[in-house]
C-alpha cells in the first residue's frame, strides 16, 4: 500500500524499533501500520456487509470471523471500531 511514498522507507518485514530506527522513523512507521490495517479492515470486512451479518444471524465474534475470513481478534477490533459491540462486552 504504501511502497511508493518515497520516503526512503522500503518493504516492511520487521518492526522498525526492532532494527533500531529513529523515534520519527517509528512514528511514521505506526501510521503507515494503522493505515494499512484500516483499509484491510474494509477490504476484508466491509462495512455495509458486516452490518447486514449482525442483523441477519447475531454477534457471535467467531462465526462472523469464520464467515469472513479472518481472526477473532480482526473481528472484534472491526466491531469495536464500528461500535457494534454493546458496552458490556468491551
Amino acid at each position: 500500500m504504501h511502497r511508493d511514498i518515497g520516503d526512503g522507507i522500503h518493504a516492511r518485514f520487521c518492526r522498525s524499533d526492532h532494527v533500531g530506527a529513529t523515534a520519527s522513523e517509528l512514528k511514521q512507521s505506526v501510521r503507515l501500520e494503522r493505515e494499512a490495517n484500516r483499509f484491510a479492515a474494509a477490504l476484508l470486512m466491509p462495512e455495509d456487509l458486516l452490518r447486514r451479518q449482525v442483523s441477519e444471524s447475531g454477534l457471535n465474534v467467531l462465526a462472523l470471523a469464520s464467515r469472513f475470513g479472518v481472526s477473532g481478534q480482526a473481528m472484534q477490533i472491526r466491531l469495536e471500531t464500528l461500535r457494534l459491540l454493546p458496552d458490556y462486552l468491551l
